[in-house]
């Protein structure tokens, strides 16, 4: 407990810092709208510490994970006034991903599981590699991938028998 109030006792120096030079210089960039993400990275960051620093249930890490890696896209997102949101929603099904395999490596290794994270991981790179496909070009769409992703399955499955 002595580890989290020391990292919390330094982000309220930072914090204060920051705005005595926003004072002191005129400047806004600790304004709400730029660090209200601070409200959910630093509890995910303090779950992070708690189940490291005192080793208690793994399940705590799914929600540890997810609300860390949302609090950092919400802080990119902040940072470049939402401009990349249509390509980085695919971020929301990985955190879920991130969490559920902080669980996976710190409990009895559940190999169901782990099938799960992989869908929910291939689902999010799968989304990221349309989103970039789709807007460099623009005549390929979810309509066109869906069938040709059915016929490289089927290719596998044909290979695979």
């Amino acid at each position: 407990m002595k580890k989290v109030n020391s990292l919390f006792g330094v982000l309220m120096i930072f914090m204060g810092s920051m705005l005595v030079a926003g004072q002191i210089y005129d400047m806004n960039f600790l304004s709400f709208s730029n660090f209200w993400p601070l409200f959910i990275l630093i509890p995910g960051l303090l779950i992070e510490v708690t189940f490291f620093s005192l080793k208690k249930e793994p399940a705590i890490l799914v929600l540890g994970g997810i609300l860390t890696t949302i609090g950092l896209l919400f802080f990119f997102e902040t940072s470049t006034s939402w401009k990349y949101s249509t390509q980085t929603w695919p971020i929301y099904t990985l955190s879920l991903a991130i969490g559920l395999f902080q669980y996976y490596l710190y409990s009895k290794k559940n190999k169901p599981l782990l099938f799960f994270i992989f869908l929910l991981t291939f689902v999010s790179v799968f989304s990221f590699i349309i989103n970039i496909i789709g807007n460099t070009y623009v005549w390929l769409t979810y309509g066109l991938m869906s069938p040709c992703l059915i016929i490289v399955i089927g290719i596998y499955i044909f290979i695979k028998s």
